[in-house]
Parts: structure tokens; C-alpha cells; sequence
């Protein structure tokens, strides 16, 4: 248990999945021009991981590791987050409409996630259990929110203000990003 923590910190904000391993950038890229469409996003992918991620684990050793089947890990990661954005969606249902509609919205972008099956197959991989396997998709969960309602931040702030031409839309899109990237290596001295 003592383990968990440092190892959410260092999954969050040092080893963040977006800026360090450049898995969901497309996400980020795509969704964060306004907070509640980041808040929206944050939250489907952060069940999304969870689903995923406990459900390739339990087929992974309980399924494909007994068999010597490891060769179809990718594909069977696949079909399980598939799988599991449907039954997430489908518990949406039945929690709030508005929260279905959004995640109906948000379903290709929560699936086609590289951050969602990146964190799937990282931790078949590393993560000797379940739990080990969880807390890390929840310190991928935490860093990609975070990254993405502070990315929002500053998109926010930079539509409020004049930008030059040469940089309005795509250039000063990417260079905010990297320079979020520069200001997470800074807690690389945490872990």
C-alpha cells in the first residue's frame, strides 16, 4: 500500500502519459479547446482506463497466460477497451442522460485513445498484479486529466488574446504544449 502513492505521483506527473510517452496527444489536441469538453474527456477515459485496463489484466493471466497465448495481447486489448467504452457508455446510461450523450459524443475519441491500450499493454508488461495494474491506470487517469483541463487553461487564455498571426492556431497550439512538457520534466527530480 505504502507504494501506491509514489507511484501515482511518478505515473501523474513525471511519466505522464501525454507529455512524456506522447500517447493521446490526439485527444488533447482535440478536445481541450474548451474546460467542459477537457472535464467531459477526462472523466470517459479515466473509467475507460479502469474498465480497460482490469479487464485485459484478469484476460491476460487468467485467459492468454495459462494457454501460452500472449501472441494476441494487442488484439484481445483491443476488443476488450472496445468492449469496455460499451459498457461504460451503457452504465452512463443508467446514471445521467446528459453524461450518456457526452460519452456518445466522445466514444471515438475515448476509444482510439493511444493513451487507453498504450496503458493496457504497458502494464500486461510491468504490473505483476491487479492492484498494481489499477493504481497505475489511475495515475494515468489523474496525469491525462490533469493535463488536460490545465491544457484547456491555456487555450482558453490564449483565445482571449491577441496572437500574432503567424502563430494563431495550430503553431501556438504545439508550442504550449511543449512548453507544458519542459514545466512536467521539472518534477522528474520528485521520483
Amino acid at each position: 500500500m505504502q507504494e501506491i502513492a509514489p507511484m501515482l505521483v511518478a505515473t501523474a506527473l513525471v511519466d505522464n502519459i501525454v507529455l512524456v510517452q506522447l500517447l493521446g496527444v490526439s485527444s488533447l489536441l482535440a478536445l481541450s479547446a474548451r474546460f467542459q469538453g477537457a472535464l467531459q474527456l477526462a472523466a470517459a477515459t479515466a473509467g475507460l482506463l479502469l474498465v480497460g485496463t482490469a479487464g485485459h489484466q484478469l484476460i491476460l493471466r487468467w485467459l492468454l497466460d495459462p494457454l501460452e497465448l500472449q501472441v494476441f495481447a494487442l488484439p484481445v486489448a483491443v476488443l476488450w477497451i472496445a468492449l469496455a467504452a460499451a459498457l461504460v457508455e451503457w452504465a452512463s446510461r443508467r446514471v445521467d442522460a446528459r453524461l450518456h450523450l457526452a460519452l456518445v459524443r466522445l466514444r471515438p475519441l475515448t476509444i482510439a485513445n493511444g493513451a487507453v491500450l498504450g496503458t493496457a499493454l504497458v502494464n500486461a508488461e510491468r504490473a505483476g498484479s491487479l492492484a498494481a495494474a489499477l493504481a497505475n491506470a489511475l495515475g494515468v487517469a489523474l496525469g491525462f486529466a490533469l493535463v488536460l483541463v490545465l491544457f484547456a487553461g491555456v487555450r482558453e487564455r490564449l483565445a482571449a488574446i491577441a496572437v500574432p498571426a503567424a502563430f494563431r492556431g495550430a503553431p501556438i497550439t504545439l508550442l504550449s504544449a511543449g512548453l507544458m512538457a519542459l514545466a512536467f520534466l521539472g518534477f522528474a527530480r520528485m521520483a
